[in-house]
C-alpha cells in the first residue's frame, strides 16, 4: 500500500477527535467554565435566543470553537476544551 491510505487514516482520526470535541461554557457572571453536553447546549442556545434556529446556531458555535475561538450568545460563551 503506498502512503495514500495511511494518510487517510490519520485524516479519518483527525475528523473522529475533532468530533467528540468537549465543549465548555461560561456565563459572564461566572468565573468557571463548565463541561457541557450538546443537548445543555442547546438549552441554553434556546434559553439565550429563543427566537433563533437551535440547530443551526449549535453548528455555527461548533465550528468556530473548533477553530479555538469563543463564541459569546447572550449571557453564555462557549469554547472548546483546551
Amino acid at each position: 500500500m503506498d502512503g495514500d491510505g495511511a494518510d487517510l487514516c490519520r485524516i479519518g482520526l483527525d475528523i473522529e477527535r475533532v468530533d467528540s470535541v468537549q465543549i465548555l461554557t461560561q456565563y459572564t457572571y461566572e468565573k468557571q467554565w463548565t463541561k457541557t453536553s450538546k443537548h445543555e447546549a442547546m438549552n441554553i442556545i434556546e434559553k439565550e435566543m429563543p427566537e433563533t434556529d437551535v440547530e443551526a446556531t449549535w453548528e455555527y458555535i461548533l465550528a468556530e470553537v473548533k477553530k479555538g475561538k469563543t463564541v459569546t450568545l447572550g449571557d453564555c460563551r462557549f469554547k472548546m476544551e483546551d
